[in-house]
């Protein structure tokens, strides 16, 4: 896989699915929900997987592209894997 989305609104989940793309070739990984979750996660993580994740982690997942709700959230992080996979330098929200 090119890219693997987290998001299941179960703590535990998100932390499992974390620690088996830490050891993945996954590239591309993306997990939703704001900015205090990946902080969350990463508190009960052990630092080989944040290390493992850290380059490869979009955290919060999607382009600060205006609107709400989950259309507009699926077109932000349809842009962000649209310009990540054909190298469009991004600055950071």
């Amino acid at each position: 896989a090119d890219a693997a989305l987290v998001m299941h609104h179960n703590f535990e989940l998100d932390r499992d699915a974390l620690q088996r793309l830490a050891g993945s070739r996954v590239p591309f990984i993306g997990l939703l929900g704001p900015r205090r979750r990946k902080d969350d996660l990463f508190s009960v993580l052990d630092t080989h997987t944040r290390l493992a994740l850290e380059p490869r982690l979009r955290s919060p997942i999607g382009l600060p592209l205006g609107g709400r709700g989950p259309e507009a959230i699926a077109l932000s992080i349809a842009a962000q894997l649209q310009a990540w996979r054909h190298g469009t330098p991004l600055a950071a929200p």
